[in-house]
């Protein structure tokens, strides 16, 4: 389930200036599974992010990757990170196994 930890809020701060963004994935994502588990996470999202949408192109995009991560929130995020250049924040390994840049969270 996708988290805003302390980690990742400690990145944020670091990098209060840079252009951080999140893909609107994330938040489709955060939405099943608040169905699921009953939570409640939108108190814990962090202000100052700029939206990434899925576009066709993104979504095409997920079609090419390898099936390394059969997730398919996890293979949307590659695809558009793959596509638009972006640095993921991630805890998990197998994004490392795709061309994109990781930093770890």
């Amino acid at each position: 389930m996708p988290d805003c930890g302390d980690i990742e809020r400690g990145i944020i701060a670091s990098y209060a200036r840079s252009r951080i963004k999140r893909s609107s994935c994330w938040f489709w994502q955060l939405g099943i599974d608040e169905r699921f588990t009953n939570g409640d996470h939108k108190a814990s999202l962090p202000e100052g992010f700029e939206i990434i949408t899925m576009t066709s192109d993104h979504a095409y995009a997920v079609g090419d990757l390898p099936l390394h991560h059969r997730d398919p929130f996890d293979r949307m995020l590659i695809a558009q990170a793959k596509s638009e250049g972006f640095t993921v924040v991630t805890h998990d390994a197998v994004f490392r196994q795709y061309e994109i840049s990781t930093m770890d969270a």
